[in-house]
């Protein structure tokens, strides 16, 4: 390979100590190289990458669907103060508090991960990673094609 010049970063992993499918790159915390190496995820506690990508999406998608489903039962149980038979009434005893904190968390959280879910169907759309994204690497034009591809890839061959 050195014969070759083959023998660079984007081609070989100096760590691993092999020639670098396409799209990879070494992770520290597994000790080996990752295709398609899109993040490390703390809350999932692993690096997403082409092998686990799909089930990141789809942890995505159920935590929006999940909490959503929450604050659609729960919200029109919280209110704070009404106006009954023409007095100013406050509902919402001081034991209820961690009900209308969980309510307030479940909103933040909902929101940052339904931007998360957005940004990464947008990567899905155009066959980007993270990783790309944020090094400038151009996508493709948006296609169910590449959704196909990213969420449904063929197995894994030898390199």
């Amino acid at each position: 390979m050195a014969r070759r010049d083959r023998l660079n970063e984007k081609t070989f992993c100096p760590t691993c100590l092999i020639q670098r499918p396409a799209r990879a790159k070494h992770d520290p915390t597994l000790k080996r190289c990752v295709r398609r190496f899109d993040h490390y995820c703390p809350f999932v506690a692993t690096v997403v990458g082409e092998r686990n990508y799909r089930y990141f999406y789809a942890f995505l998608v159920f935590c929006v669907l999940a909490i959503s489903l929450h604050l659609i039962l729960v919200l029109p149980l919280v209110r704070l103060c009404d106006d009954l038979q023409g007095k100013y009434v406050c509902l919402f005893p001081a034991k209820h508090a961690p009900v209308f904190i969980g309510t307030i968390l479940a909103i933040l959280h909902d929101v940052w991960i339904a931007c998360m879910l957005i940004m990464h169907s947008s990567l899905v759309c155009t066959d980007q990673t993270t990783y790309e994204q944020m090094h400038g690497k151009e996508g493709d034009e948006c296609s169910s094609g590449n959704c196909r591809k990213v969420l449904d890839p063929p197995p894994l061959t030898e390199d």
